[in-house]
């Protein structure tokens, strides 16, 4: 079973060395985390659903 071309590619990066974890964040995951995020804040800000 081949791995999708999207799991090959990352979303986001350490920029802190001494963290602990994962040196990045796939970009399939990070896209998830993105779109949970605007799904809390647009159902929370009235005034950007306005817009």
């Amino acid at each position: 079973m081949s791995i999708p071309s999207y799991f090959k590619y990352w979303g986001k990066a350490k920029k802190d060395p001494l963290q602990s974890g994962a040196d990045y964040h796939l970009l399939p995951y990070h896209c998830l985390d993105v779109a949970a995020v605007a799904d809390i804040w647009l159902t929370e800000s009235r005034t950007l659903l306005k817009q």
